[in-house]
């Protein structure tokens, strides 16, 4: 029969109050570990995951705890039934560890209490020095536009302090006691983390950097001659962005895979993407800043006329167009030098496919040689009222392949350069406006010829830009068989009107002339046609 006695009673209740304050500290640890884990970016929208997943954890824990209970009440039995007292077993056992090591163990025990404490000392410090700091941002820059970015910024900040500051506690404990597996794999674990959190701040970072910058524009660039290029650069500034985040997810990636032994040798690769991510952003901002320079070289230059200024613009975009394809040609041979792709075989063979396209590519050839003679013989510029055989219409745009007209009434017209022959082009030097106008036969020619010419002088007066000389009459043109035609001729400027100056001021002067006709008496006769009614067969 077994006996108990006062001792082994004490003895079996420590036993499970150890057993218990263990099982309690454990389940304790658990919510904050919760927290800290539902904060991560990639678990924060699995919050019932988490639930879940403690919640089995909590029931393992505790049918652990149960386990471990029960297997210490039945060796307690056991040795009770063999007779023997619970207290000298329990103090052999605990005497047979040698005395440094249950040294080492209460010196990692104190010195895990320690560095504890300290944890989270620093926390409730650094986390009160970053709302301070927070704080100062928002108020130094003077602009409410990025206090959210800002917030949101410092937010992270604070979360990748408390999350480093109780790993480094956790690994620092683990060096307390003889556990150097643990101990590595939590500091992989804690440079992982850093490095995402630091890839995250700083792309929290760029929000703050570009919010900021977009508010000091606003503020002091339309006050500034000097920085009114950056309005022309303004837009890349998404491009930047998105190359600055591709660089930093890039880059996190890069070093988390440094941390995992097998799979180190792919380092290279990420090392590679940023360099090619380096040049794709480095030949656009070349890309822009060319555009930019061609086009206030070639356009702002002073004491242009007319003629020069045209051709200039249609110069413009084929220069621009040509630095874009040089920049993207030597990008791609810079990137197939990073990859360690020789060029040269590439270059070669894409010569000899050239050279078989051209061949049979012979509309194209002849399109842009074409495209090349209007341009160098100037047969016409942007901005041109040009008609095109069954085609008329303002220029908008000469391509080496293709020429695009707008015509009067809104529609593009897209010519190719080797199918136009002949040209007859409204817009160089001057033109005449050509105006006919029908009198009566018993009208005073004179008396008409004197309004035509004093209508002429208000024509040019309404209109000094666009006419060059009054109104002149150019005599009678014709007779029919109700009036006389009176031809009148108005020497104009050309300009980029949609229907042509000579149109524009042709309708004008029709309008001016009909109503001094009417005010002066002038008869401006209209045919009529006499219906004569068919006569039948028997009439």
């Amino acid at each position: 029969m077994v006996e108990f006695t006062l001792i082994d009673v004490v003895v079996v209740v420590g036993e499970l109050l150890l057993l218990a304050i263990a099982y309690t500290a454990l389940w304790w640890s658990l919510n904050p570990l919760r927290r800290r884990l539902a904060q991560l970016p990639g678990l924060r929208s699995y919050p019932n995951f988490l639930e879940a997943a403690h919640q089995k954890f909590s029931q393992v824990l505790m049918l652990l705890w149960l386990v471990c209970s029960l297997f210490v009440l039945a060796t307690n039995l056991v040795i009770l039934y063999r007779g023997r007292s619970l207290w000298p077993v329990t103090r052999t056992f605990i005497l047979s560890w040698p005395q440094e090591q249950w040294l080492a163990l209460a010196n990692g025990v104190l010195l895990s209490a320690l560095i504890i404490s300290v944890a989270a000392i620093s926390q409730r410090f650094a986390i009160f020095l970053l709302e301070r700091v927070n704080r100062f941002v928002q108020n130094w820059d003077q602009f409410t536009a990025n206090d959210a970015s800002i917030n949101t910024m410092f937010q992270e900040v604070k979360r990748l302090i408390r999350n480093s500051l109780w790993l480094t506690a956790l690994y620092w404990c683990s060096r307390c006691f003889p556990l150097e597996t643990v101990s590595a794999y939590l500091l992989s674990i804690l440079a992982i983390y850093v490095v995402v959190e630091v890839a995250i701040i700083l792309r929290k970072g760029l929000d703050v950097i570009i919010d900021s910058l977009d508010a000091w524009t606003e503020a002091y660039v339309s006050q500034n001659v000097a920085l009114q290029t950056y309005k022309r650069l303004r837009n890349l500034v998404p491009f930047f962005k998105r190359c600055c985040e591709y660089a930093i997810y890039i880059s996190a990636a890069t070093l988390v895979v440094d941390q995992i032994n097998p799979i180190r040798q792919w380092t290279v690769f990420g090392t590679k993407a940023i360099q090619i991510l380096g040049i794709i952003l480095v030949s656009r901002i070349i890309i822009e800043l060319i555009v930019i320079f061609i086009a206030e070289y070639l356009l702002n230059a002073e004491d242009l006329n007319d003629d020069e200024h045209k051709r200039r613009m249609t110069l413009v975009p084929i220069l621009q167009s040509a630095a874009r394809y040089g920049a993207y040609f030597w990008a791609g041979i810079f990137i197939l030098q990073v990859v360690e792709i020789d060029p040269a075989p590439i270059l070669a063979t894409a010569g000899i496919v050239g050279l078989a396209i051209g061949l049979g590519a012979q509309n194209l050839i002849n399109d842009t040689v074409s495209g090349f003679f209007i341009l160098l013989e100037n047969y016409y510029l942007v901005g041109d009222y040009i008609v095109v055989e069954e085609s008329e219409g303002v220029v908008e745009s000469i391509e080496l392949r293709t020429t695009r007209i707008r015509h009067p009434n809104g529609q593009l017209q897209i010519l190719r350069n080797g199918d136009i022959t002949s040209i007859v082009n409204y817009s160089r030097d001057y033109i005449y406006a050509v105006v006919d106008m029908g009198v009566a036969y018993d009208a005073d020619l004179n008396h008409v010829y004197r309004v035509i010419e004093a209508i002429g002088l208000e024509l040019q007066q309404r209109f000094p830009d666009d006419v060059l000389e009054p109104t002149e009459v150019d005599g009678v043109e014709e007779f029919q068989p109700s009036k006389v035609i009176v031809r009148t001729v108005t020497k104009l400027k050309p300009n980029n009107s949609r229907r042509g100056v000579h149109d524009d001021i042709q309708g004008d002067l029709r309008k001016i002339l009909k109503e001094a006709f009417d005010r002066e008496g002038i008869v401006m006769p209209v045919a009529s046609v006499v219906g004569v009614p068919l006569l039948s067969e028997s009439d």
